[in-house]
């Protein structure tokens, strides 16, 4: 079926192809990633089907909310302790006003109640810690994975300053990339820092330390190539 039976608007049809291209490349990059694990020699329809199913189940837990179930927990324990306190005080009172000789069962509870109420309370202080150094390291981490859309901007301001005519889309800016650093960059490592560059983007992904650090390292070879065409064209023109 022709998209135009859709009704969609050219502003909302141009997002759409955006949005289409950017899940293609997703897809791409997981395809051959999973067809060099299999020792492939091209990207097979078996590894496709395996990209496509890979990405559509991906369900990445926030850890905002493993930390809110954290600290549930530990306000369940605290509340748990307590009312051991409360039921251990009022057997222990109801004995003692009786003056029962078995006056030993609501100490027990009472003891055990205060006993649980302080490992929670402990326990809730941990977390806070951990959130915290947590809080920090991925703080650190999301500097780090916006360095690759910084660096991939210099990347597309040094592209156009090369070309005659501003070019503003990727799949403009990606011919004339891979034309310059066809000798010394291959084309996976460009697309890979690309398709890493899309995942932080558009949605927000947690990439590994490692592929945040190689992604760095390519984005760095790619300027250093850019900057040294740019002053051997400066010079050529003196």
């Amino acid at each position: 079926m022709e998209i135009n039976n859709y009704k969609i608007d050219p502003l909302d049809k141009e997002y759409l192809d955006e949005c289409v291209n950017s899940f293609r490349l997703d897809l791409l990059h997981e395809a051959y990633m999973l067809s060099k694990k299999s020792d492939e020699e091209g990207i097979s329809q078996k590894s496709i089907d395996e990209a496509l199913a890979n990405i559509l189940r991906n369900n990445n837990v926030s850890s905002k909310r493993v930390y809110f179930k954290g600290r549930r927990l530990v306000y369940l324990g605290v509340l748990t302790g307590l009312l051991y306190t409360v039921c251990g005080s009022v057997i222990f009172f109801v004995q003692n006003t009786n003056f029962r000789p078995d006056k030993d069962l609501g100490q027990f509870v009472m003891i055990m109640g205060l006993a649980v109420s302080a490992c929670f309370a402990i326990f809730g202080i941990f977390v806070n810690k951990s959130r915290h150094l947590f809080a920090t390291e991925n703080s650190n981490k999301l500097n780090k994975q916006y360095m690759i859309v910084h660096k991939w901007s210099e990347i597309e301001n040094l592209v156009n300053s090369m070309s005659p005519m501003r070019v503003n889309t990727i799949q403009s800016i990606l011919p004339i990339l891979l034309d310059i650093c066809k000798e010394d960059i291959s084309s996976d490592d460009i697309s890979s820092v690309l398709y890493l560059r899309n995942k932080i983007l558009h949605d927000n992904a947690s990439i590994p330390d490692f592929e945040i650090d190689l992604a760095l390292r390519t984005e760095n070879r790619i300027i250093s190539k850019l900057k040294e065409k740019i002053l051997v064209g400066t010079g050529n023109l003196k």
